[in-house]
């Protein structure tokens, strides 16, 4: 018989047995206990490129849904010198995806860490090294903003890249339009700003946070959807996307104002984008204040999303390639409202930013369910759901193994519990364009033998090759694993059973 090997995430989180004698014998198993989750949240932009890109040459149109196994093993050591602290390369074999049907756009993620990268470069930092994405690559089934598709598409043929875009503004970088532009030949597609007492400032333009100096558009009019959507579509049938990563889907009016990207000093309180000015008379699309909900801004949100699938997916000009549409939208309540569930029926997936980490404050109670049960909400939907487990916001390290055994338990135990085959992960000390391999994720722990099953706060979850805990109360639990196992964690230390599982500890 296969040995199982199991492992505890996070101090005691996911434990791995070693010497099964069952597959999904000894208790365990269970149904899901909680419904589905939903909400909204902010994102982050990728940030500008550096200007010397990775010496590979573009790989051309997309190459589909991403293959079973990945083509190219990562080099045993850099072919250049990191930016970041030195990390070693990955050197267990890449994980084999299952060959069973998947239920989302990723292939079957069950009983496996498919991870996924969030940006190859913040425009910062030089980011990642060639060699680094070539080590990464063949471990990673999707990244979300690439900057530099074809290191991806050459390591790793047919995983999801993504190209990145905010949808509220240009993408100066492909339409080469500037400001002066946009004044010139349609000087009403430009949004402008209102002042905390919702008066127009006719010299002030909505700012949305990015840092890439893009003018911001009047999304209201089909027009301007009709040529950001053609010409993101145009751009990455030719420079090898296959996915569409949309950043800061939120139904409240998060822009701000003034742009300082275009000099007109800094943002003030309660500014906000709010209208256009068409032969020089101003026309209002939102109303203030700033981050409150606003319906007419809300159903533009939904309109892009919309149009942008009717086209990539419909139009013979680019249904071809299958291009996937994916949206980063944190959760913060237990069930989608009405948006939200709008808001999927557009999508292929999307990207929870706070994770079960929130930049380090670890979820519990309630803010835990939020995301546990958005994850097979989500899934439940068709739509591949994508965690990002950050442990720092301001100044730390960079290194994936700057990270401690309890935060990797955390980390994937949590990842474990909501996986039913269409979740992608991301796990790292801080945001941006960060290496993150670790050995950890090449550990597999074999089909679910049934949902989670929550016990005053501790909730577990059985698996063929693996068992999962996580103790996101305030208060220390123990739990009996089930018999007939001799467990480690995921680090292969000796796990003891019945196991102690400290509070916010997996």
């Amino acid at each position: 018989m296969l040995p199982r090997i199991s492992s505890r995430l996070f101090g005691c989180a996911f434990a791995v047995c070693t010497l099964a004698l069952a597959a999904c014998g000894g208790g365990g198993g269970g149904g899901s206990t909680t419904p589905p989750v939903q909400n909204p949240g902010g994102g982050g932009g990728a940030g500008n490129p550096p200007s010397t890109a990775p010496s590979v040459a573009p790989s051309g149109a997309p190459s589909g849904a991403p293959s079973a196994s990945p083509s190219i093993a990562p080099s045993a050591h850099p072919t250049q010198t990191p930016t970041q602290s030195p990390t070693p390369a990955p050197t267990p074999t890449p994980t084999q995806p299952p060959t069973t049907q998947s239920i989302t756009m990723l292939p079957d993620t069950s009983g496996r860490f498919s991870m996924i990268q969030i940006n190859d470069t913040d425009g910062v930092h030089a980011g990642m090294t060639t060699s680094q994405i070539q080590q990464e690559a063949p471990f990673f089934d999707a990244v979300w903003g690439a900057f530099y598709p074809q290191v991806w598409n050459s390591a790793h043929p047919g995983m999801y890249v993504s190209r990145y875009v905010l949808p509220n503004e240009d993408e100066r970088l492909i339409s080469g339009h500037d400001l002066a532009w946009f004044q010139t030949n349609h000087p009403d597609w430009i949004l402008h700003a209102c002042d905390a007492n919702n008066n127009p400032q006719p010299n002030d333009l909505a700012y949305f946070y990015t840092g890439f100096g893009d003018v911001p558009l009047d999304i209201h009019n089909p027009a301007v959807v009709d040529y950001q959507v053609r010409m993101l579509g145009d751009y990455m049938i030719a420079n090898g996307y296959n996915s569409l990563a949309i950043d800061n889907v939120e139904f409240d009016n998060y822009s701000a104002a003034p742009n300082p990207e275009f000099g007109e000093g800094s943002p003030q309180p309660g500014w906000f984008g709010c209208g256009i000015y068409s032969n020089n008379t101003f026309v209002r699309r939102y109303s203030g204040p700033r981050l409150a909900s606003d319906p007419a801004w809300n159903a533009d949100t939904l309109n892009w999303l919309a149009t942008a699938q009717s086209i990539l997916k419909n139009d013979s000009k680019y249904a071809p390639y299958h291009l996937k549409l994916l949206v980063n939208h944190p959760p913060f309540t237990s069930t989608p409202d009405a948006n939200e569930q709008q808001m999927l029926n557009y999508v292929d997936g999307m990207l929870d930013e706070n994770g079960f980490t929130a930049y380090g404050r670890l979820f519990t109670g309630k803010q835990f369910m939020n995301t546990l049960n958005w994850m097979e909400y989500a899934q439940s939907q068709g739509k591949a759901i994508f965690i990002t487990d950050y442990y720092c916001s301001g100044t730390c390290s960079t290194d994936p193994n700057s990270l401690t055994p309890q935060q990797m338990d955390w980390a994937l135990a949590s990842y474990a519990l909501g996986n039913n085959g269409g979740a992608g992960l991301f796990v790292s000390p801080k945001g941006g364009a960060i290496y993150t391999y670790r050995s950890e994720y090449s550990r597999t722990y074999g089909k679910p033998c049934g949902g989670y099953v929550s016990n005053n706060n501790l909730l577990s979850r059985q698996f063929a090759n693996g068992f999962a805990v996580v103790n996101y109360g305030t208060a220390a639990q123990s739990i009996q694993l089930p018999a007939g196992h001799t467990y480690t964690d995921i680090e292969n230390r000796p796990v003891t059973n019945p196991l102690m599982v400290n509070t916010t500890d997996a």
